[in-house]
């Protein structure tokens, strides 16, 4: 067998690992720290969701409860007299629950009145709209109504002559209210027209409103 010429074998210098570096705390607390934020963002968000989700059920529901049973409310020659000027409104919750802030008003189409020294006066508004315009009393104050409750607003509040000289009127009659759950304003108007009879007397009775 060849025998070594006494070469040495070079040994190569053993390479250094560099020791592993130790996390830093402060990254490992920051890193922690928005993971925990993104968390409660998202978490936030879904409960967001859900809320709105929420409230778009609620507010679906009572608008199709408003829309399949509406507020009803009606307004009715006091003691059902159709009796001459001046004449006496009521008005009354004919629905199944309370209205609140529930508040008389009256639209014009005419009104005439027959003057001391002859001729007359007529007062005049919207025919086709009577309600652009409404007209109100400062006796007519808020009211909270519940189911069958009413109560009386003479014409007398808002135009106030004296009986023999009146000559006949168009009016609406009504009130705006607000439900107990639903936040936007409300009105019911009802058209009452004066006609005179055989003996020269006004009476008012219900018509149509104007379309």
């Amino acid at each position: 067998m060849p025998r070594s010429r006494g070469r040495k074998r070079s040994k190569k210098p053993a390479r250094l690992r560099a020791a592993p570096s130790a996390p830093n705390p402060r990254l490992m607390v920051a890193g922690n720290s928005l993971r925990n934020l993104f968390g409660k963002i998202a978490k936030a968000y879904s409960l967001l969701w859900r809320a709105m989700g929420g409230a778009s059920l609620v507010v679906g529901f009572v608008a199709g409860c408003l829309f399949l049973f509406p507020p009803r409310l009606t307004v009715e020659l006091f003691g059902g007299a159709s009796g001459s000027y001046p004449v006496t409104f009521q008005i009354k919750n004919a629905w199944v629950l309370p209205m609140r802030h529930v508040i008389p008003f009256m639209g014009l189409c005419r009104m005439s009145e027959r003057l001391p020294f002859g001729g007359s006066l007529t007062i005049s508004g919207n025919c086709k709209n009577p309600t652009n315009v409404r007209l109100g009393s400062k006796d007519w104050k808020p009211r909270y109504l519940r189911a069958d409750d009413s109560f009386t607003a003479p014409i007398s509040d808002v135009f106030d002559f004296p009986p023999h000289t009146y000559l006949g009127g168009d009016i609406v009659f009504g009130a705006t209210f607000k439900t107990w759950f639903w936040p936007f304003t409300m009105d019911r108007a009802f058209r009452f027209v004066s006609v005179q009879q055989p003996n020269g007397n006004y009476h008012w009775v219900p018509e149509a409103m104007p379309e």
